[in-house]
């Protein structure tokens, strides 16, 4: 059983874990997740700068979610999960002028905010493939990870869509006593999700 605690750029949440052994040798496991976490995700319809015109854009989005699956292990150092998770995204759009100090009219706000602040239900499939260990916790080779969820009204979901993401990890040990890391990451969201389970370019994400 693990518990944490996650503090980042406008996030705060927490995190709990349970792994149950289903065979002696660790092959399979029943994995328990709890997490929840608040942020706040950003949108400007314009640089500061622009005098009257400095608009900041928040959706400060609640999350909440549990999910069950079956993890197995086929070799030791592949990992394949699979498992269901309920989600639910409680996002409240605020909008305010910074260099008047007031509230924005309605027809300047983003389309997509307004579009997804209303609590949603995202429950979905999950499923996960790692392969390797190579790049986590400074541990030297590379690794795989490859990560799904795929939402679905058939769950009780608001919106059917998929998001894949796909992270490349390697770290190479040098001669000197330091190591050299890279990370590359990949993802790809399909169907109708809401605007913040999509990737967004640019800002402050």
């Amino acid at each position: 059983a693990s518990a944490g605690l996650q503090l980042g750029f406008r996030s705060v949440g927490g995190l709990g874990e349970l792994r149950l052994p289903l065979r002696a040798d660790r092959g399979l496991e029943l994995r328990l997740r709890l997490r929840g976490v608040d942020e706040q995700v950003l949108w400007y319809e314009n640089e500061p700068g622009w005098q009257g015109l400095y608009d900041e854009h928040r959706l400060a989005l609640t999350r909440s979610e549990i999910g069950l699956s079956l993890i197995l292990r086929p070799w030791r150092r592949a990992r394949l999960s699979l498992g269901l998770a309920a989600l639910s995204a409680d996002p409240a759009e605020t909008a305010r002028n910074r260099d008047q100090d007031s509230d924005v009219p309605a027809y300047r706000l983003p389309t997509a905010f307004r579009a997804d602040a209303e609590r949603a239900e995202l429950n979905a499939f999950t499923l996960g493939l790692r392969l390797g260990d190579g790049g986590m916790d400074g541990r030297p080779g590379h690794s795989l990870h490859l990560r799904g969820r795929l939402a679905s009204r058939s769950l009780g979901a608001d919106r059917d869509y998929a998001r894949w993401t796909l992270t490349l990890r390697g770290t190479h040990r040098l001669p000197i006593g330091h190591s050299l890391a890279a990370v590359l990451r990949a993802g790809i969201v399909s169907g109708d999700a809401p605007y913040y389970e999509r990737f967004r370019l640019g800002g402050s994400y």
